[in-house]
């Protein structure tokens, strides 16, 4: 999907996004997960890629990379909210450890909203230093639709 921003001039370029909501089967509990989707593909084995590329250049074991679960459905809706409400002025997770903790282990990203655009950007794992090169762009109303869909999950 395109769309022109008059101030600009310049085709912007819209990613997709949606979710769906899976039975996370751990060794101690199950718990429903919200698995998102951009352009159609799980986001998870997407950040394995490049957590694989960024594993492999560092010298490190490629077969540790990616080791994420999904968030609940209301953790989800509650980062992306507060990180709506931040104005691009913090991270917030979108996928937690796959111990279940956010805190063990995260990818955070920053959510900017710079005219009609909802930017996911600066993906960020543990090592602040490393370099994800993601970014998302989505319709402002899209993205609200996503955001909606999610709330009546919680």
């Amino acid at each position: 999907m395109y769309n022109i921003n008059p101030g600009v001039h310049m085709a912007i370029k819209y990613d997709t996004i949606d979710f769906k909501i899976k039975t996370l089967k751990l060794s101690w509990k199950e718990r429903e997960c919200c698995v998102i989707y951009v352009n159609g593909k799980e986001i998870l084995p997407i950040i394995k890629k490049k957590e694989q590329e960024i594993f492999a250049k560092n010298g490190l074991n490629p077969d540790g990379a990616g080791t994420y679960n999904y968030l609940t459905p209301h953790e989800l809706y509650i980062y992306l909210s507060y990180a709506d409400l931040m104005h691009g002025d913090t991270k917030v997770p979108i996928l937690c450890c796959c111990c279940d903790e956010v805190g063990c282990a995260s990818i955070r990203i920053r959510l900017a909203r710079p005219g009609k655009v909802v930017i996911w950007k600066d993906f960020e794992g543990n090592n602040k230093k490393w370099n994800y090169g993601l970014k998302f762009n989505f319709d402002p109303k899209v993205y609200e639709t996503f955001m909606n869909k999610l709330k009546t999950k919680i």
